[in-house]
């Protein structure tokens, strides 16, 4: 394309000073040259920067130099322009367009087009709405991309054909995805795979996998190649399963196309990464897949289309994004994600200003239940305004020009807005009802349970929770109280029981996720799920426990027998049963609320948890240590994603008796407890429990508890700890007592009162000297 005056250009483009030059560039590691743009008047051109653009005469005569092989066009706001980019569709030899981009066409009639530079894409332009598609992709499906600013395009030799001046903006919003939540970057191609897909995403994981394993069943029946020998191109074996009829050592094109589906199944049918993947094996080494993008996207989407299993990633990875998906479950609340557009008289009637917030207060809708701060509220309700006249006139119409201004703004000047105190959350409360702490009113975000439909058979549904929970605790006493404690979630969720649960087995993957999956489906948004209790612990921000009426830790984890566990325990046991919890957003709210959130724990490690004997907030269960059958799983398992099921165990829980639960009663000290705190018991443990059952008289001093001590243990921890521990191991430590010029620190082993010490302390000093004599004698 030497001369730019030859090539056909739609006169609606030739005003717009937008035009560039273009050439081809090698760029190292690029199996293809790079359309690189230029300016016109010399040195490279910036899409983003209109001072390098040119006139389209300037860029015409700037080609005729013979410096560039053509012209291009930079889109920009100024201009109503678009242009869709479907690279390496088309057979450059037969002209045969790939069934994708034959469909996409077909939405686009009579729209302008152009075969691309390489005879082997095709460009598409026409007129949109720029502001409106602002937040669309500009690339997916790894061969598709649309542009409508700060791009050029390489004009093709054939000139464009068609009417570029019809709008496309209705066909372009359902063809061209949008760009996820809080997604930036629109250039960012989006990881398109099958949501079924679990693995990893490093691609050298990925590879070892894959070439680790044999393949699939015909693989392993020797009746296709296997993984390696794809990869690495062994050609005896292709020749066996892709004989060649024009000579070769084997047939490529079928080698190829089987490379890339059992690639299809591996990466979850990922485009993208097929063809990054592929062009690193031996096959992809071949010139007619790094040079020719039509052959590569045509045996890639072929792949795609056929491909219907894909790789479910290991055990661990399967767990993981069924956590994830738990807590996206547990905290949906089921909320509307478009805005309320409001007049006046509704924000009057729905919205409420929150006094005692940081950040300027907080608004809150009674209708949506929704509170944000008062900075992104305005930016949420913004979409609400209303129309006033202007000072000045409209020369087209004659009338007073029309101004747009913020409802909100009106709503909060106006005498008749409503305020409340402070945000709050009380289940089956008001929504203004009183707030924790005597803080005034409180707007109560409760929502109540989202409503459900109970489908015909649901006893038989049911059985299927009944037969999981009697496997998972096999003690039916512990299993009935377990089970009311749940039906109490759901039939007084603003009453909070005093204890949680803990459970406990040494065996993997028994099923207590598949309780965990069904429990945030039945209180769906009401479920803080996954939690990881050490960062709960060591932590200041606890979001997540808002308006929840269960938190699920699936993994507590070892680690907590060192002297430094107690203070976990003080930081555990305020966390399990307050009245009341202050929230503490990170970025966002921090209020008080009324705490109804129960707690479930479980672990693989009897130390898992902090307490001591004296506890009375944990029922401890022990979970079988053997599996069931897969079958049995696989049967359980199915009935996640059945609406019916979940149904089913709410409507049971909500008709359970629980007359008899009592839910400040104290959980039992059972075998299961007993092993957990053995567990958890240290080197200093047992060695006071062993001071307390050898020191052979009542009463003893500090002193000769610390020496007793360090007959094992030369460095001991802090007087704090060890004052702590003598208390755990079921001794009493008295406060100082002065006899004489002296003080003294007693310590009660047994048969004692601090009320005896202080009326006789001479009494009690005798007593501990005689005891220190005997035990003296008995060790000599």
């Amino acid at each position: 394309m030497r001369d730019g005056s030859s090539v056909r250009l739609p006169p609606e483009l030739l005003p717009y000073r937008q035009f560039v030059v273009w050439r081809l560039e090698q760029k190292p590691g690029s199996p293809k040259p790079a359309k690189m743009p230029y300016s016109a008047n010399g040195g490279r051109a910036d899409t983003t920067n209109p001072a390098t653009w040119s006139d389209y005469p300037t860029a015409v005569r700037a080609l005729a130099s013979g410096q560039y092989a053509g012209i291009g066009f930079v889109f920009a706001e100024n201009d109503p322009f678009f242009v869709i980019d479907l690279d390496g569709c088309r057979d450059a030899t037969t002209g045969e367009l790939s069934a994708e981009a034959a469909a996409i066409t077909r939405m686009f009639p009579n729209a302008a087009w152009e075969l691309s530079q390489s005879g082997e894409g095709i460009h598409i332009f026409g007129r949109c709405d720029k502001v409106a598609l602002g937040g669309f992709r500009n690339k997916w499906a790894g061969w598709c991309e649309f542009y409508r600013t700060k791009r050029f395009v390489a004009f093709g030799p054939g000139g464009i054909q068609g009417n570029i001046d019809i709008d496309w903006t209705n066909q372009l919003a359902i063809l061209v995805p949008a760009r996820g939540v809080g997604e930036q970057d629109a250039s960012q191609e989006a990881v398109e795979r099958d949501p079924r897909w679990i693995g990893p995403d490093d691609d050298e994981e990925l590879l070892r996998r894959f070439l680790a394993s044999t393949g699939g069943t015909k693989a392993k029946l020797q009746a296709s190649p296997t993984n390696l020998q794809l990869w690495e191109a062994h050609a005896a074996a292709l020749a066996q399963y892709f004989p060649s009829a024009t000579g070769k050592p084997f047939d490529h094109s079928s080698a190829d196309q089987a490379l890339a589906n059992v690639l299809a199944f591996w990466t979850g049918r990922d485009y993208g990464r097929i063809i990054r993947l592929f062009g690193r094996s031996a096959l992809g080494r071949r010139e007619k897949w790094t040079r020719r993008a039509a052959y590569r996207n045509s045996t890639v989407n072929a792949a795609v289309r056929s491909c219907q299993t894909v790789y479910g990633g290991n055990g661990q990875e399967r767990r993981s994004r069924q956590v994830q998906e738990n807590v996206r479950i547990g905290s949906d609340i089921g909320a509307d994600i478009h805005t309320r557009v409001m007049t006046l008289e509704d924000m009057l009637q729905d919205l409420w200003f929150i006094r005692h917030s940081k950040s300027g207060g907080a608004i809150a809708d009674s209708r949506t239940l929704n509170v944000l701060p008062f900075a992104t509220a305005q930016r949420e309700y913004s979409a609400s305004r209303y129309e006033v006249a202007a000072s000045t006139i409209d020369p087209k119409t004659g009338d007073f020009k029309k101004r747009y201004l913020p409802v909100f703004n009106q709503w909060e000047q106006s005498p008749s807005r409503k305020s409340v105190d402070v945000i709050t959350w009380k289940p089956n409360g008001a929504v203004i009802c009183e707030a924790p702490e005597s803080q005034g009113a409180g707007f109560n975000t409760w929502r109540g349970f989202q409503p459900y439909r109970l489908p015909d058979g649901s006893q038989s549904l049911v059985e299927v929770w009944s037969e999981h929970l009697a496997y998972l605790i096999p003690i039916e006493a512990e299993r009935v109280r377990f089970e009311q404690w749940l039906a109490h979630i759901v039939q007084r969720p603003e009453e909070l029981p005093q204890s949680a649960y803990l459970f406990i087995t040494e065996e993997t993957g028994i099923g207590r996720n598949w309780l965990s999956s069904v429990l945030v489906r039945v209180l769906r948004g009401y479920v803080a799920a996954g939690i990881d209790i050490q960062e709960m612990l060591d932590g200041t921000f606890n979001g997540r426990l808002s308006r929840k009426l269960l938190a699920v830790v699936d993994e507590a984890k070892a680690g907590m027998q060192g002297y430094g566990r107690w203070s976990h325990s003080e930081k555990l046991k305020s966390m399990i049963n307050p009245e009341m919890r202050r929230i503490n957003e990170k970025h966002g709210l921090e209020f008080v609320e009324w705490n109804c959130c129960r707690w479930l724990f479980f672990s693989n490690n009897w130390d898992a948890l902090p307490f001591d004997a004296s506890d009375r907030r944990f029922n401890v269960v022990a979970n079988p240590t053997h599996r069931q059958s897969p079958d049995y799983y696989e049967r359980i398992y199915s009935q996640i994603a059945n609406p019916d099921f979940i149904s089913a165990v709410r409507k049971r829980l909500e008709l359970l008796d629980i007359s008899g639960f009592k839910p400040g009663a104290i959980p039992d000290m059972n075998e299961a407890k007993r092993k957990a705190l053995g567990a958890m018991a240290s080197d200093l443990d047992n060695l006071l429990a062993a001071f307390r059952d050898e020191w052979p008289g009542p009463l003893a001093e500090r002193s000769d508890v610390i020496n007793y001590l360090h007959v094992s243990i030369a460095k001991l921890p802090g007087e704090k700890t060890i004052n702590k521990l003598i208390e755990q191991a079921g001794m009493k430590l008295v406060e100082r007592i002065s006899i004489g010029p002296n003080k003294y620190r007693f310590v009660v082993v047994r048969d004692y009162t601090a009320q005896q010490i202080e009326t006789n302390p001479q009494w009690a000093y005798a007593e501990a000297v005689n005891a220190r004599g005997k035990y003296g004698f008995r060790q000599g």
